[in-house]
Parts: structure tokens; sequence; C-alpha cells
């Protein structure tokens, strides 16, 4: 096994799944997926899928649409998914607790993905990517790092970049 392989690093970011509009009766927090969001979430795991992806480290928001997105995800890819946790810092975030997030996660954790919302999500992918990035909903972005610790991670610029389109 080549050793530099085990300093390799990957953070896929993914944008909840397409969700009902905010009504008089449903906050923000409890919107639904709607049947095309629950089609695009299918097709984002197979995405995963395909690239063979095994997720280490699941971290959602505790809104309603990222956990149905996010169970859509552990359907699709079964024990792919090493572990998952809610975390509530993911719900109306900004660039500097996500960017926490990724430092603190599991030195043993080659693989994290944080399912979540923008404006955030896009905060983040501009960090990475030093220009402007848009996830549209059910989207996905993989970055890749040559870094030993989530730590650095934070701190360095992407090796690879997989675009949603690019899967």
């Amino acid at each position: 096994m080549d050793k530099h392989f085990h300093h390799m690093k990957t953070l896929i970011l993914m944008r909840h799944a397409k969700a009902q509009h905010i009504s008089s009766d449903l906050t923000d927090l409890h919107r639904s997926l709607v049947h095309q969001g629950i089609e695009d979430a299918k097709q984002s795991a197979k995405k995963l899928i395909k690239h063979e992806l095994k997720i280490d480290e699941l971290i959602l928001s505790p809104s309603t649409r990222t956990i149905e997105t996010a169970q859509i995800l552990k359907e699709e890819l079964g024990d792919q998914i090493k572990s998952w946790s809610v975390q509530e810092r993911l719900y109306a975030s900004d660039l500097n607790t996500l960017l926490r997030i990724v430092a603190e996660a599991s030195k043993k954790t080659s693989t994290l993905m944080l399912v979540g919302h923008n404006p955030e999500l896009d905060e983040i992918a501009e960090h990475f990517l030093h220009t402007p990035h848009h996830l549209k909903t059910g989207e996905l972005i993989l970055f890749k790092f040559d870094a030993q610790s989530w730590n650095e991670v934070a701190k360095q610029k992407p090796t690879k970049v997989l675009f949603h389109d690019e899967f």
C-alpha cells in the first residue's frame, strides 16, 4: 500500500435536496423534500457509488430536509457510510463554523461529508476554490487534500476538485 495514500483527505459537500417552500404552517426547519428532491438525492448517491466513495463520517444539520437527504444516501450507500451524526451548528451556520467542523474531524476519518445549507456551503466551497461557486439543491462538490490532519485541510488548497457534473 502506498504510504502517501494515507495522507489524502476527501471532503464532500452536499446541499440538501429540493424541499417544500416555507408556508404559514411550515417553519424552515421542518420543510420536507419534494418528489424532485428525492430523485435528485438518489442521483447524487449514485454518483458517490460510481466513484466507490466510502464515507467515514457524515455530518448533517438537524433540519428535516437534510435528514431526509441523508436517509436517501444511507438507503443507497448502505454500509459505505460508516458513521453519521446530526450537528446543530450545521444549521443556520457560517463559514468559520463549517471550517471548525472540518478541522475537528477525527484523524482516522479519510472521507468527511457535510450535508447542509446555503449560503454557507457556497462560502466554504469558494474558500477552497478561490472563485465563486453555487451549489444547487441536491448537488455535490468533492475536494481532495494532501494532508495528514483535518486541521491542515481547513487552511489548505485542494489538490483535486470534482464538480457535480464531473462525477
